[in-house]
């Protein structure tokens, strides 16, 4: 068995495996920047609602005041039990209510307000008052968001903090509140654990991976098991019995010799039609070889009747002038004259009138007399010109040359002798010849080739016929 640089088991095996990996790749980074974006749009809305919520329930101008006096009022106690409620129930990390004092240099905030959980008043902060405490730690640009929040009144805004502090690394909603006078004092804001988000989508994006990467990897081994049973073994068993034939019929004089194994292939598929095309191939071959041997004795009587056969190919059997065939051939010649520019010729397209009327009222016999009777007249008008019967009832005459110089003259002759017999009294019907006639000549501006020609002269007959026809009606 020849060895190959790239087998097409293996070349299977790495594209289909190569695929998996990246469609792999793929699924996985989509599902991950998907599920990315629903997770912070869902957490969004949750902190959104969170805010809103505790936004109702605050009376702003009383909470203001809170925030000058650093006395606690009952709307302010309500307030902090909503906030600890929300700690405690909603699973958040910090919801608070901070004003931002100086980002650049002291970067301090002033506490209005802080959730906590029962384990936190009760340890921590059952002494803490909170309401106008200082923080002076934190980050600047932590300062500075809660200072550009509340340049726009009303709306929420997101930040995720670029470092972590000592509370921890978070995602915070921060919403602006407002007194009824229109006097933005602090920012009421809730934070999620960026480290419990990306968490989170650390763990959906692992699961989705083993999951593509599985579902992947066993269709990679169902897909190279049912190539190799389908295609691989069978295209290197249909290889090995043709390898085998060609070496063996290689310089065979014999033909009895020109034996081919058929592999036993039943996939049911395309190898399978193939291998039993190519058994097929290989008994048509030796069947073609003995012909060769046989056709060999009688090259020599074919060469001395090829003249003769040339004749009989190129001529009408009725009218004994040229066919279809040979206008074919004679067509191929003029269009090599129009390639080099060396054409100068006219058309004549021929269509006996009244021949079904002939056949249908008086037989066939004396169809093929009007026929004969016709084409000869055409034939004693163009004497120097080739007339082909191109179809039951058609002819075209080729005007080259002499008969080219004289087209109107011999044109006009062609229609009015055809007039004359078409109305002769005393003789049989199929002795009344008729037809339409149309001329087109070349034009080597307009005209790529004669089939421009010969559409030109049939569209010219078929309008003659058409007013032949009215005339007779009227």
């Amino acid at each position: 068995m020849r060895k190959y640089k790239k087998p097409l088991s293996r070349s299977i095996s790495i594209g289909c495996i190569s695929f998996i990996l990246s469609l792999c790749i793929v699924l996985s980074i989509v599902n991950y920047i998907s599920f990315y974006r629903a997770l912070y749009e869902r957490y969004n809305n949750f902190l959104t609602d969170i805010l809103k919520l505790v936004e109702y329930k605050i009376d702003k101008d009383d909470l203001y005041k809170c925030t000058q006096t650093l006395e606690k009022s009952e709307n302010y106690e309500e307030v902090q039990q909503i906030l600890n409620d929300i700690v405690e129930t909603c699973h958040i990390h910090y919801i608070y209510i901070i004003t931002p004092l100086e980002a650049k240099n002291t970067h301090t905030c002033f506490t209005v307000m802080t959730g906590m959980t029962k384990e936190e008043i009760e340890n921590e902060y059952n002494e803490q008052n909170f309401l106008g405490d200082i923080f002076d730690d934190f980050p600047p640009e932590t300062v500075q968001e809660f200072a550009d929040a509340m340049k726009t009144p009303e709306k929420i805004t997101f930040a995720t903090d670029n470092e972590s502090t000592k509370w921890g690394h978070d995602y915070t909603a921060m919403l602006p509140l407002t007194t009824s006078d229109g006097n933005t004092f602090t920012v009421l804001a809730a934070d999620i654990s960026v480290t419990d988000i990306y968490k989170t989508l650390r763990h959906h994006a692992a699961t989705n991976i083993l999951l593509i990467v599985g579902i992947g990897f066993l269709f990679s081994i169902l897909f190279i098991l049912w190539a190799d049973h389908n295609i691989t073994k069978p295209i290197e068993k249909l290889e090995h019995s043709v390898v085998e034939f060609a070496q063996t019929s290689h310089g065979q004089s014999d033909p009895n010799q020109l034996n081919y194994n058929q592999p036993d292939i039943h996939t049911s598929n395309e190898v399978e039609s193939l291998s039993d095309a190519v058994t097929q191939m290989s008994g048509d071959m030796k069947d073609y070889a003995k012909n060769i041997l046989e056709a060999e004795t009688k090259i020599l009587d074919l060469k001395h009747n090829a003249s003769k056969l040339g004749v009989i190919a190129y001529h009408d059997a009725l009218t004994h002038v040229k066919n279809t065939a040979a206008y074919e051939k004679a067509a191929n010649s003029i269009n090599e004259l129009i390639k080099i520019k060396k054409a100068e010729f006219a058309l004549i397209m021929i269509d006996l009138n009244s021949l079904k009327h002939i056949n249908d009222e008086y037989g066939h016999e004396n169809g093929n007399a009007y026929i004969t009777g016709s084409c000869s007249i055409i034939c004693g008008i163009f004497t120097h010109s080739p007339v082909f019967r191109i179809g039951g009832d058609e002819f075209v005459v080729l005007l080259e040359h002499n008969d080219y110089k004289h087209r109107d003259s011999l044109f006009e002759e062609l229609t009015s002798t055809f007039a004359k017999t078409a109305v002769k009294q005393d003789c049989k019907p199929w002795e009344k010849y008729s037809l339409a006639a149309g001329m087109a000549v070349f034009n080597s501006e307009t005209d790529k080739d004669i089939d421009s020609v010969f559409k030109r002269a049939d569209k010219i007959m078929y309008e003659n016929k058409q007013r032949i026809k009215a005339t007779l009606r009227s």
